[in-house]
Parts: C-alpha cells; structure tokens; sequence
C-alpha cells in the first residue's frame, strides 16, 4: 500500500494599526502564499495618509507591497504625513503686509514682530473672523489674519472774525455759530457748514462773507478731506448798513460864450430827478433840452 500525506494549508492573520486614524481596518485570515486586500485609507485629523507599511520603524520604513504572498502573520501600520497649513496676513490697507507662514498641524503660528500702520488709524491687533486671534492657539486648518483698525477720531471747529474794523461781532452773529458734534478719521470726508442768514443789529446788518480754513477759502456747503488734529473754519462777517444807502441826481447850467449869462428861460428848462438811487444802480441821463 501507499500512503500519501494529507496537508492543510496554512492560514495566517493580516492585522492592521491605524495608528490613530479611523477606521480600523478588520483583520484579513490569508491562506499561505495568497496576498491580503489593500483596505480602504484611514483618516488622521491634521495629517494624510501615506500607505501601510511593515514593521517597527516609522522613518525608515516603505510602503507594504499588497502583492506579497502572506506566509506569516504581520501587522500592518498606517503612516502619516502630518500636514501643513499656511497662515496668511491681510494688513487690511496698512503697511507693511506680513509674510505667509506656514505652520505644522498643531503647532502655532508666529505673531509678526512688527504690527503695521495705517495713517489716521491705530492698529487693533489680528482677527480671525469677528475675533481677536489668540496665538497660542493650534493651527487646524488654512487661515487668514486681518488686521483690525480703530480711526483716530479728529473732530470739526468753528469761529467768526468781524471784518469791519473796529466793529466787533453782536452777540446774535456769535449765536449763529455751527457745532460740529461729530468726529471723523483722517481723510475722511466732511461738509463746511452752510452760509448762515444775514444779520440785524441795531442800524446795521450783518453778511456772513465765506469760510477759511488754514487762511485759504472754503465755500459753504462744500466737502473737505479731515486732516490729522482736526480742522478748524474760521467765517468772516462784515457790517453794512441797515439798508441801502440813496443817493440823489441833480442838474445845473454853465454858459459856454464868454462874457454872456444864461437867460431865464434857459435855466427854466433845466432837468429835475426827484428819485434817489443806491450806489451802482443805473440812471438814465436827462434828454437833451
């Protein structure tokens, strides 16, 4: 007789380690000399899978060839590659802009040395969203800082000069004075107040003549850009009389012939106006007799 040797192949235990990320692959029983199946990828917050790999050591280590026969039971363990993310700086119309940083996950990023600068503006700090970023926070993810600015706030005067000299201004011109409540930032834009209303004081009335700032004119009504410290306009009235001034146009004869007066019924056609005029008002000359 002959007896003939009955074998039972092998199976062995393919494990796998996720090593933090999720799922867990299951484990996969291969009959000697098969290969395992290639699962699915894991995740890792904050990092990307790289492959599977054999054995102990993470930083020498390959990726695991899924067409290897299995002859005996390994684990495979999950390599990361941690990632990277960029930090980005908006200076938000100051100066400088900071450079980009880019930032392991989970590390922090590097509060910029220098804070910008934005001409009638103070530098508030960096935000992230409505809030003030907090730099010892980890980083997770793709993010830009925007510079926040808080206007240095310039505010709006105004006075009046008299100029008629030796008059001073009645106190109901100083009544009339503007306020300016409000403040603005540098180069932003503000209307001059309007020309106010004549005057009356006593005989006299009062016409406002025009705003100045800084010694150059500035018509009412009229938008100005804030300058740093504020601005300041100062209105110019000048006295007049309570009304016009009339003025009257009268006539007389001269006789052109040497030696020979006029005769009565010469001087009886001379011309009468009996109407007055305000200076610069036209007048019409007499006809011609």
């Amino acid at each position: 007789i002959t007896l003939t040797a009955k074998w039972n192949i092998n199976k062995y235990t393919v494990t796998f380690d996720s090593y933090g990320g999720t799922p867990v692959p299951p484990k996969q029983e291969v009959e000697y000399g098969l290969t395992a199946t290639k699962p699915d990828d894991p995740t890792l917050k904050g990092h990307t899978f790289a492959f599977w790999y054999l054995g102990e050591d993470e930083q020498t280590a390959t990726a695991y060839d899924f067409g290897t026969p299995v002859t005996e039971n390994i684990t495979l363990t999950a390599k990361w590659n941690i990632n990277k993310y960029t930090v980005t700086f908006d200076s938000n119309g100051g100066t400088p802009v900071p450079p980009a940083q880019e930032v392991e996950y989970g590390l922090t990023a590097v509060e910029p040395t220098s804070a910008p600068t934005k001409t009638g503006y103070t530098f508030d700090g960096w935000y992230l969203g409505n809030e003030k970023y907090n730099f010892s926070d980890a980083v997770e993810q793709d993010i830009t800082l925007k510079a926040k600015w808080e206007a240095i706030p310039y505010g709006v005067t105004y006075s009046y000069v008299s100029g008629t000299e030796g008059a001073a201004l009645p106190w109901n011109v100083n009544d009339s004075l503007p306020v300016n409540k409000y403040t603005y930032a540098e180069g932003e834009k503000v209307t001059t107040a309007m020309k106010p209303d004549d005057v009356v004081f006593g005989e006299y009335t009062w016409k406002f003549q025009g705003w100045t700032l800084n010694g150059t004119a500035v018509a009412p009504n009229t938008q100005v850009l804030m300058a740093k410290g504020g601005l300041h306009f100062v209105g110019t009235w000048i006295r007049t009389s309570a009304q016009d001034e009339k003025y009257p146009v009268t006539y007389s004869y001269v006789s052109g012939t040497e030696g020979a007066d006029l005769p009565w019924n010469v001087i009886a056609s001379l011309p009468v106006n009996k109407y007055t005029y305000a200076e610069g008002e036209k007048v019409t000359t007499a006809m011609k007799p």
